[in-house]
C-alpha cells in the first residue's frame, strides 16, 4: 500500500467498490519460462476492456446532448479542443464516474498525464474529478497501475 495516507484511503476506497462489484484480486506464480509462454499464448491480451470503458463514458457523455460524440472524434477533441465539443469533454470530467476513467487508463487508450493536459488545455482545471486526475497524473500509481492492472 501506498506510504502517503491519502492515496491508501482512495486505494481502499476504491478496492472495496471493486470488491462490491464482483470483482476479485487473483495473484498468478510461474516460473519465468511458464510465464513467458502464457503471455505469447494471450498475445499481451488487456485484462480491462478499454472499448466498452469508453463507450460506457461515451454513453454518459452524449446522453443530454442533441449531436452525440463518437470514439475518434471524442479522444481527438480531448487533445484538439473545438468549441462545439465543450459540453462533451465537460462532461467527461465531471460526470463520467472515476472507475470508468480509470479503465480506460488502465488499458492504455488514454493515460492520467495526458488526462491532467487535457484539464489544461480546456481550461477545466476545477472540473468534479480533475483533483484526483491530477493526483493520479503525479503519483507513481497511476504509472504502476498501467502495468499491474490486476492489483
Amino acid at each position: 500500500m501506498a506510504k502517503d495516507p491519502t492515496i491508501a484511503a482512495r486505494m481502499r476506497r476504491y478496492r472495496a467498490r471493486r470488491k462490491a462489484a464482483g470483482f476479485r484480486r487473483q495473484e498468478l506464480s510461474l516460473p519465468a519460462a511458464e510465464a513467458a509462454g502464457l503471455a505469447s499464448t494471450l498475445k499481451l491480451r488487456r485484462l480491462v476492456d478499454g472499448d466498452a470503458a469508453l463507450d460506457r463514458a461515451l454513453v454518459t457523455v452524449n446522453a443530454p446532448r442533441p449531436r452525440p460524440i463518437g470514439r475518434a472524434e471524442f479522444l481527438q477533441a480531448l487533445i484538439a479542443p473545438q468549441p462545439q465539443w465543450r459540453p462533451h469533454v465537460e462532461a467527461f470530467f465531471g460526470e463520467v464516474d472515476p472507475d470508468t476513467i480509470h479503465e480506460i487508463c488502465l488499458a492504455g487508450l488514454l493515460d492520467f498525464p495526458l488526462l491532467a493536459a487535457v484539464l489544461r488545455i480546456w481550461n477545466l482545471e476545477d472540473a468534479t474529478h480533475a483533483e484526483w486526475i491530477r493526483d493520479m497524473a503525479r503519483e507513481r500509481l497511476a504509472k504502476a497501475a498501467r502495468r499491474h492492472p490486476a492489483d
